[in-house]
């Protein structure tokens, strides 16, 4: 079981990190783009550079609402994974305090029969 939650750990990392390398190289494409229009404009100066400031606000934008997004998905992602661990200790606390009352009772037994031997 815990070979199946490691893999599967490991597909959301490696799923993660080509969401980042795709995001980085649509960045990268967008800014290629935006410098080779600049570039290729017919525009005049001041016209142009109108046209880059208004791209340059847009991505901006949408660089700011990534990272809104990324940040929402990190926090979910560690809730569930305190979770996960909060459920997991409650589980091994409770397995715990079972065995230490089983060892208990078992000693308690054998002190039992230990004395109504000696009698």
């Amino acid at each position: 079981m815990g070979d199946d939650r490691s893999r599967s750990d490991e597909e959301t990392q490696k799923a993660g990190g080509q969401g980042k390398k795709f995001f980085l190289v649509g960045l990268v494409g967008a800014a290629v783009g935006a410098v080779t229009a600049m570039l290729l404009t017919p525009w005049r100066g001041s016209e142009a550079r109108e046209k880059v400031k208004e791209g340059a606000q847009k991505a901006g934008a949408a660089a700011k609402e990534g990272a809104a997004k990324a940040g929402a998905a990190a926090r979910e992602g560690a809730a569930k994974a305190g979770a996960a661990a909060r459920e997991g200790a409650a589980k091994a606390g409770k397995a715990a305090k079972e065995k230490a009352a089983e060892a208990i009772s078992r000693a308690k037994g054998k002190e039992g029969k230990g004395d109504t031997e000696a009698d």
